[in-house]
């Protein structure tokens, strides 16, 4: 049994999870979905024909919720130390506010995401590039375009 639907299709790019055929877009393994303001990872395994791709791009996900809170925390942090001349619980609650504002903060930068999406009529699938880099995910989407391209009789003006 072949992974392709059509025995005839060729190989034009693989990525991650990924491979680009001339008539098609495999994708299996681990793939993020959007739902609501968030992203999802599973498993999935999408196949779609070039023809209902509608586009492909980087999407840039952050929780800035938590880069406020930081910030906030960071500024009754020096408040507090300001006025902690002869109060020492003053000076230990600036402490340990300046704490959860480090930890906020880390948690900002770690909740930051990038992500490949391709887009399709009926929705999208992206996969997350922590471990593939953004260069082989470029690629990748240049060679979507181009089959894509080549099946709808696109040219250059």
């Amino acid at each position: 049994m072949s992974l392709f639907v059509n025995q005839n299709e060729k190989i034009l790019g693989t990525f991650g999870c990924g491979t680009v055929t001339n008539k098609r877009v495999y994708m299996s393994g681990k793939c993020v979905f959007r739902s609501g303001s968030g992203y999802f990872s599973c498993q999935q395994e999408h196949i779609l024909d070039l023809k209902d791709v509608t586009g492909t791009c980087f999407e840039y996900y952050s929780r800035p919720l938590r880069l406020v809170v930081a910030t906030l925390l960071f500024l009754v942090s020096v408040f507090l130390l300001a006025f902690s001349k002869n109060n020492e619980s003053m000076l230990y609650a600036g402490i340990t506010t300046i704490i959860l504002a480090v930890a906020f903060l880390i948690g900002y930068i770690l909740s930051r995401k990038t992500i490949m999406r391709i887009d399709y009529a009926g929705g999208n699938i992206g996969l997350q590039l922590d471990t593939f880099g953004k260069e082989p995910a470029s690629e990748f989407m240049k060679t979507i375009r181009m089959a894509k391209d080549a099946i709808t009789g696109y040219q250059k003006l």
